[in-house]
């Protein structure tokens, strides 16, 4: 869907920082597929572009796209988590020391409504069996996303929740999930999603690692549920 944009904004921007169109389009390249084109870039300069598209190009320009939106259009999110990204957290099942998974979760945007698929790829768990994929939805708050997730079988282990905030520059997000573990516990983890087209990527991955490797043991929580009722030693 098109948005009806303030093009001749977009154009005194770019032309402030003394780039032709083809120069802000090499800069928004970085090496992926997650680009746009100098005839995405005139359209948006003649008052149209999708969001993604927009989100992108004012990215490029260090601005937030809402600079560039009209009316009640300004209520959209400040950024877009359309594309590829590699997910990081950690889980414990049955006693054993917590270990870190990786997901490629790929999304896909509706103006501040989200949605895609979680697939695991990678685990510090020589037995870890990660062949199920999970379906996740949310919505972005001003500078942070809530949403939850479930597997495609509808199987209630691994159904959760997610709360992250978006920085630097909108690649990294940052937060908890928490979730029913495949051993019938509720369990939180530090949860960071790092964007696959970012040209820092391979950084980012080695410090969501680390971050996940170093937090795992106070960062990752169950719940103390205790079966049958409360006494009233504990109330």
């Amino acid at each position: 869907m098109l948005l009806e944009c303030d093009g001749e904004r977009l154009r005194r921007d770019r032309e402030a920082l003394g780039l032709t169109r083809e120069a802000l389009v090499e800069l928004g390249r970085d090496g992926n597929a997650q680009a746009f084109s100098v005839s995405s870039l005139r359209r948006a300069e003649k008052g149209a572009a999708s969001y993604t598209k927009l989100a992108l190009i004012a990215k490029r320009l260090g601005l937030p796209p809402s600079r560039y939106l009209r009316g009640n259009q300004t209520q959209l999110p400040r950024f877009s988590l359309e594309g590829t990204w590699h997910a990081f957290y950690a889980e414990k099942i049955d006693g054993n020391p917590p270990y870190t998974v990786v997901e490629v979760l790929h999304i896909h945007q509706n103006n501040n409504h989200i949605e895609g698929t979680y697939t695991p790829i990678e685990s510090s768990h020589p037995d870890y069996l990660g062949e199920r994929s999970f379906h996740m939805r949310g919505k972005i708050y001003d500078d942070f996303v809530l949403g939850q997730y479930e597997t495609d079988d509808d199987s209630s282990q691994g159904t959760g929740y997610y709360i992250l905030k978006a920085i630097r520059n909108w690649d990294w997000c940052e937060g908890f999930c928490t979730f029913y573990s495949d051993d019938a516990t509720i369990a939180s983890s530090l949860n960071i999603w790092i964007r696959r087209s970012s040209s820092e990527f391979q950084l980012m991955k080695k410090q969501a690692f680390n971050k996940i490797r170093q937090n795992m043991q106070k960062m990752f929580l169950i719940a103390p549920i205790v079966s049958g009722s409360v006494s009233t030693s504990d109330t």
